[in-house]
This record gives C-alpha cells, structure tokens and sequence, in this order.
C-alpha cells in the first residue's frame, strides 16, 4: 500500500522543488492536493469532497455578493488600520445563537489581548451575515476570488507564450506517471498558478490598506498565497495550530521551504514542539489555548451513563465500526456512540450495519466537538485532535491499536494520559482505569503575553 513517506521520497526522486517560478517552487502550489488524491486512491478512504449543490453554491454567492462589494470598498477606500488581521478558519462551529472560530474568536474576546483586530472570513460557501461572533469587525471578501479564478481562466491562453508555461508543462512532465494526471489536471497546473499568481497581487494590495501590525491565520495550505505577499512587504504573519500532529502529514511532510512558512507557529500546547508542523522547532511558539478558557465557563451538563464515544476518522473508518460493533456485542450494557470527521462519510452498508445493532449509533457530528465531549466521561480513538481535546477536558480516553489501527505519540509527555485497547478484552480495564493524572499540556491555558508580544510591522501612516 502506498504511504505517505512513499510520496514524500518520490517527490525528492523526481526534483519536484526544482521547478521554479520567480524564484517560488511551483510545487508548493500543488502539492496537497494530489498527494490527498494518490493517498485516497490508495487507501480507498471515506472522504467527503463534494459540498453542496451548485444552485445552493450560486443562490450563496449571489447573497454574499453585495456584502463583498461593500466590504472591498470600505477596505479600499476607508481607513481600517488594526493591530491584528485574523484570517480566520473557514469552517464555523455554532455555539449557542452565534457562530464562532475556536482558534481566533477566543483570543480577540479574551480580556487580556491588546489591541485592535479585524476579521478576514472565508465559509466554504456558508452564510453567517449577522449570525457571526464579532460579525461587526468580520468582512467577507469572498467575490473577489471567484473574479481572480475568472481573470485566471482568460489569462490562460496567453500564458502559454510565457516562460513560466514550459516550466510548468516540465513539472508536468516530470509527476505524470507517478501522481496519474488526467489532461484535465495538466491544465489545471497552470491555472492555478495563475491564480495564485493574482492571488498575491490582491493580499498585497489588502494588507497595504488595512496596514496591520500583524497577520494571524489558521491553515498554511490554503494561505499560501497570503503568506507569500506579507512576506513581501515585510509584513509578519502567524499561523494558529489547527490539529494534533505527529509526524509527517499531507499538510506538512515533504521539504521546508521557507518562502511559503510563517514566521511563526503558535501552539496550543508545550507538548506540540517538533519539526512535525513543517518549520523549524526554534520559529514554534506556545500560546496556548483560549478556547478551552470559554467552555470551561459554560453550564455544566450531566453527562450520558454508561455511553462511549468512538472517535472516527475518514482512514480507519472501518476499524472504528468494526470495534464499535464488536463492542457493543460483547458488552451489551453499553452504548457506543461513534462521531464521525466532518469530512467523513460512512457508504450505505456501513449505516445498515449501525442501524441493526442494538447500542451503537452515530453522534451528531454537527455539534462542535468541545462541546459534544461534554456528554461523556470515556472515549476511544487514535491519534485525531478530538482524542487530545477530550483528555484535556478530563475524559478517560482509550487509544485503540488493533484492527489495523496504529498509534501514535507525541513522546514521554502524554505517555501515561491514555489508556490502551489492544483488543475488545480491554475494555473492562479501561472502564475501571482511574485516568490519567494530566501531566501533558496538551492545550495550555491561554498566555495572552506570548501573544501579545509578537513582532508587528510599523507602518508610515
């Protein structure tokens, strides 16, 4: 089966960085995606990359349009000039009657951070107009993309007399047989190097009328482009930590390259310090976690008696239900919740199998995971971000490795924090297990001082 450290060694193979466009690796704009699409292909994963209709996508983008005009123009023409520019995380997560983004929302509302901040907001096609914590410094600029797409398009038949051009067809060339490209996707190379190209452009235009002390975003992947032109100008930019990670990920794995890194990566925890994120260990910096700080104030609830949550995710989404329902068979006095990735989907035999087993169903994975965890006191899962935020709420956690599943760890730290399953004969000494004695900082408590310290650009007003 092909692995990921396969990809990464054939990308070095076939010199893949070497190709070059004003002195940027075409690489970096591709890399993600198809190394995803070689993993998928391979791994046969449930994956969900559809979303939603193309009525629903149109009748969206029609009702965000105006906004977007507006927005533009009040960041073209007006005088926004802030401390901070947040670029915050596409998908919202609905707490009570507002929607929010967990990693940046707390740390704008948490008393301690100083200075004065707007909201740059993408939605992945979702309308949050008025619905929006801190919806009057958010502003969405999402028309202006599609307008870059469209000027990408038209571009394309003259960017085939640019040097840039056989570039681009010698990169092609070059991955081909190894990354399986359709003709589609050979044009595709080249359209979306246009597009990011004019990408560029318009950020470095942004940030030269907002004129922020300082850029934080969540997701390099899809700010590459971003971080790019705030390099350019000289601007320091920040990435928020997103997720747990181990080793070597589609996001990060494969060669630092410097030009697409922020200047530094905040951490949610001191356990979260590696060379797993892509950059060097000496640019990560520990802020840690605001969030937590906002559920640990809200009502408590009584949690569920006798449930536990499985934690699934789109690649071991047959080992989970296939434990779940083991589970459920062999302890008949529990019920087995299994919540899946949002971008997990489970194939219509797969919901058959849950739907005649007495004690095992699906948990409502629209529920935002913090808040969903608070139903229970035990879960089981592997090496998913879900698994840490439930031992830092104080769950019992079990990590599961059999069935195919291996774990992972992040050292010594979270060494004693969980519980192993290595087969369904466990689970009576996991659910007797007193749990762990929270030694590893996970998710550090908010240090609104480490944020607040980080270098910021002092513009000529």
């Amino acid at each position: 089966m092909l692995s990921l450290q396969d990809i990464l060694r054939r990308e070095e193979e076939l010199k893949v960085y070497d190709y070059k466009v004003d002195g940027l690796p075409l690489w970096m704009w591709y890399r993600t995606r198809l190394r995803q699409k070689l993993r998928d292909h391979a791994q046969n994963a449930h994956v969900v990359r559809k979303g939603d209709s193309k009525k629903r996508k149109v009748a969206i983008l029609a009702r965000q349009l105006s906004r977007s005009i507006k927005n533009l123009w009040s960041i073209f023409t007006g005088h926004i000039h802030v401390d901070t520019l947040f670029l915050a995380y596409p998908r919202l997560q609905k707490i009570n009657e507002h929607y929010i983004d967990k990693f940046t929302d707390p740390i704008i509302d948490h008393e301690e951070t100083r200075g004065t901040s707007a909201i740059i907001q993408f939605s992945f096609m979702t309308d949050y107009a008025g619905r929006r914590m801190h919806d009057e410094k958010t502003y969405c600029i999402e028309a202006l993309f599609p307008a870059i797409s469209a000027l990408s398009w038209v571009a394309l038949p003259f960017h085939r007399f640019t040097g840039s051009y056989m570039t681009i067809e010698r990169l092609g060339d070059a991955i081909q047989s190894d990354f399986l490209l359709t003709n589609r996707e050979r044009l595709w190379l080249h359209q979306q190097y246009l597009f990011n190209k004019y990408k560029i452009k318009a950020w470095r235009r942004i940030f030269r009328k907002i004129k922020p002390g300082k850029v934080v975003f969540v997701v390099r992947s899809v700010n590459y482009a971003q971080i790019v032109a705030a390099q350019q100008i000289g601007l320091p930019i920040y990435e928020l930590q997103h997720g747990v990670t181990f080793g070597d990920t589609m996001l990060y794995g494969g060669r630092v390259v410097n030009e697409f890194c922020p200047d530094q990566f905040l951490s949610f925890g001191e356990i979260w310090r590696g060379p797993q994120f892509g950059i060097s260990v000496d640019k990560i910096k520990n802020i840690g976690w605001a969030y937590r700080e906002m559920i640990d104030k809200m009502q408590p609830i009584e949690p569920r008696k006798n449930t536990v949550l499985l934690i699934s995710s789109p690649y071991i989404s047959r080992q989970i239900l296939e434990i779940a329902l083991e589970l459920g068979q062999c302890y008949s006095d529990y019920t087995f919740h299994i919540r899946c990735h949002p971008m997990e989907r489970y194939t219509p035999e797969m919901m058959e199998r849950i739907s005649v087993a007495p004690n095992v169903r699906l948990a409502d994975n629209k529920i935002e995971s913090s808040i969903a965890l608070r139903e229970y006191t035990h879960a089981l899962g592997e090496n998913s971000s879900v698994v840490y935020e439930a031992q830092s709420l104080g769950l019992k956690v079990g990590r599961l490795e059999y069935k195919g599943i291996k774990i992972s760890s992040a050292g010594s730290l979270d060494k004693d924090s969980f519980y192993t399953l290595r087969g369904p004969e466990d689970f009576k000494g996991f659910m007797a297990w007193k749990g762990s004695d929270g030694t590893a900082e996970t998710y550090s408590h908010y240090r609104p001082d480490a944020f607040n310290g980080l270098k910021t650009k002092n513009w000529k007003r």
